[in-house]
């Protein structure tokens, strides 16, 4: 395997202080500790795979990944890890929050980067060095920066390399794989979810989308995703409830009308049982954290 030219220590974790805008992490990670479920988060993430491989599930659709690869998400997009059986997998992730009272015109270029239609970035070997030295910067300056300087030099060196990425964006030579098998065909079931959670959809519909037998789509998803059809998409309309909670002042009724829910009261009890609440009481809980965060950052 071409050894990637990333000097990082295992076990790094930086955090900018209160009102910044990063937080910097490289540990491993194995298929014990997949998530069970896409997740999401209210900043913009990157993930670079040291390991030789993983995928990752972005909206419901399988990216199979390589060492060297880059993975950006928008803030509220629904994504999960999925590392090989048996093998420990260094990644490093960066997460990522705008400033808060807007941002320029190099700003906005820059946030680009993480709504890309294809979601991960492979370089060539000579294009990697380049796109890395402000990576290897950063984790040094996290590391043996003194303050009150550690903070400024560290997001200024992640901020290069986002700029180095933008850059280079034209040259990536990432291709997702063409779909092919059962397993293939049921990542593509779990994208129609994805896209088409706030319609009226049923299992029924679903199976006529991919003219598949309801029968065989019922135990060929349940299979390699551990879920029903029925359990997915209403994790799935949750998670996407829980962001707008987060992100917008909407009512529930309108969110709960947004992301699918047949009713109010569907919605309440299906949200209840995923998250332990009601939406009301989530939204309640989150806002203190949320006004925190924006207080820091003005």
């Amino acid at each position: 395997m071409e050894e990637l030219p990333i000097r990082f220590e295992r076990g790094l974790s930086y955090a900018s202080p209160e009102g910044a805008r990063w937080f910097l992490d490289h540990d491993a990670r194995t298929a014990q500790v997949n998530m069970a479920f896409p997740h999401f988060h209210p900043h913009c993430e990157l993930l670079l795979l040291l390991a030789p491989r993983a995928a990752h599930l972005v909206e419901g659709r399988r990216y199979e990944l390589e060492a060297g690869d880059l993975v950006l998400l928008a803030p509220n997009v629904l994504h999960q890890s999925v590392y090989p059986p048996g093998e420990s997998c260094d990644r490093i992730v960066a997460g990522f929050s705008p400033p808060a009272d807007g941002f320029s015109e190099a700003y906005a270029a820059l946030l680009g980067l993480f709504s890309s239609p294809v979601p991960v970035f492979r370089f060539d070997r000579e294009a990697r060095k380049g796109l890395f030295d402000p990576l290897n910067r950063a984790a040094q300056a996290a590391r043996t920066a003194p303050e009150p300087v550690r903070g400024l030099l560290v997001e200024s060196s992640l901020t290069e390399f986002l700029c180095a990425l933008w850059r280079l964006r034209g040259e990536n030579r990432y291709a997702p794989a063409a779909s092919d098998g059962a397993r293939s065909r049921m990542y593509e079931v779990t994208g129609y979810i994805h896209a088409h959670y706030a319609e009226e959809l049923t299992a029924a519909a679903i199976a006529r989308a991919f003219y598949l037998s309801p029968s065989y789509l019922a135990r060929r998803f349940r299979e390699e995703t551990g879920r029903t059809l029925t359990e997915y998409l209403q994790l799935t309309r949750v998670r996407n409830a829980q962001a707008l909670l987060l992100s917008t002042g909407e009512s529930v009724a309108r969110i709960a009308e947004r992301t699918g829910f047949g009713s109010f009261s569907q919605f309440n009890r299906v949200f209840r049982r995923v998250c332990g609440k009601s939406p009301r009481d989530y939204r309640r809980e989150a806002a203190p954290r949320q006004e925190r965060k924006r207080g820091g950052n003005e």
